[in-house]
């Protein structure tokens, strides 16, 4: 008999999860209004005020009784349930409902969501949402580096999840989300609750667990039929998915004659290919997965700045310390410091992660 319908084991699945519920009821957060009026600020997309990643930890840190660490990449925490004004982030959001239901107009088209769908939206997309009273709503908010570090191996595979982030990472397409249809998956609602314990349970939780479990997340939301809204547009199909993983496997060696070599393309045909259905060029795209790397190592290992380089396929140190104070405006060794620190609120969002 399978151990998940004896009424025993059931029992104490839902006086568990009760547990948890009653903890999520009495966890503070702040008014999604308050976001809107404080921390936001005036976007490039169409004027839409765009959240930050510093500044969601920072007012977040300072309004609720949830302590978030200035380094984590992964955050979860409970929506309070107000209506919002139409925004858009630089990062990753995902709503998963618990219980109740609510809309979300994403790119001006309209979704209806209800217990047990996970929707998830790219960085740069538009949207606002309203809940049913007494709804309950996690809220995933994830770094764009963590999938060069921990959740890496969320991009490999032939999946619609790797699809969907390759395409939003390096192409920069902000018009597509993800809708997952999951019911009532006990398993589920208890991994969703168990990252929020970890979350409000640990000023010190590290990303790599808190990785780990997303990973298990999102390798059972698999298992449901998925909903990709907006129709693909061409320079998402396979042939371009393949070749931004072979690039992003081997950025620190690659070259443009072994990606043409390996197309069957002739050198300036497959250049001009990057540039028609990717919007850059072959260098630009080594130095963007380079960047996002370069992120990773500084912020989650302690290898030097010459490693780094190393590992990144640079010539010498200097090569890279350039490269990398023209894009984020101070030199790695300042950019491992202030971010570690917490002093990063006042810097400018890295290029690598705004919205292409």
């Amino acid at each position: 008999m399978d151990y998940k319908q004896d009424p025993t084991y059931v029992r104490k699945d839902r006086f568990l999860e009760q547990i948890m519920i009653e903890q999520l009821n009495r966890t503070h957060f702040p008014n999604a209004s308050d976001w809107i009026f404080e921390d936001m600020k005036e976007g490039e997309n169409g004027g839409v005020p765009l959240l930050t990643w510093t500044n969601y930890i920072d007012f977040t840190n300072r309004t609720s009784e949830v302590h978030i660490p200035e380094d984590a990449q992964i955050i979860v925490t409970r929506h309070p349930g107000l209506p919002s004004v139409i925004h858009s982030h630089d990062y990753y959001e995902a709503c998963y409902i618990l219980s109740g239901a609510c809309t979300n107009v994403i790119n001006n088209h309209l979704e209806y969501l209800k217990e047990g769908d996970f929707c998830l939206l790219p960085p740069g997309a538009r949207h606002d949402y309203e809940f049913l009273p007494d709804s309950l709503v996690f809220y995933f908010s994830i770094h764009p580096a963590i999938f060069s570090g921990c959740c890496a191996p969320l991009l490999d595979g032939d999946t619609t999840v790797s699809h969907f982030l390759l395409d939003s990472l390096y192409n920069g397409n902000h018009e597509q989300y993800l809708l997952f249809h999951t019911g009532d998956d006990r398993a589920l609602r208890l991994m969703a609750m168990f990252m929020f314990q970890l979350m409000v349970g640990s000023d010190q939780m590290s990303n790599p667990v808190l990785g780990a479990q997303l990973l298990s997340f999102f390798a059972r939301m698999n298992l449901y039929p998925q909903v990709r809204v907006q129709s693909t547009p061409p320079k998402a199909k396979l042939l371009d998915l393949e070749l931004l993983n072979m690039i992003r496997q081997n950025f620190s060696t690659i070259t443009l004659s072994d990606l043409a070599r390996h197309l069957h393309y002739t050198v300036p045909y497959c250049s001009k290919y990057l540039k028609e259905h990717l919007g850059c060029t072959f260098s630009e795209l080594v130095r963007r997965m380079r960047f996002q790397a370069a992120e990773d190592y500084l912020l989650n290992s302690d290898m030097s700045v010459n490693q780094i380089s190393e590992t990144l396929g640079y010539e010498n140190p200097e090569n890279f310390i350039r490269a990398f104070k023209k894009n984020f405006h101070m030199t790695p060794a300042k950019y491992r410091q202030m971010n570690r620190s917490g002093k990063v609120g006042g810097e400018k969002t890295p290029k690598s992660l705004k919205p292409m």
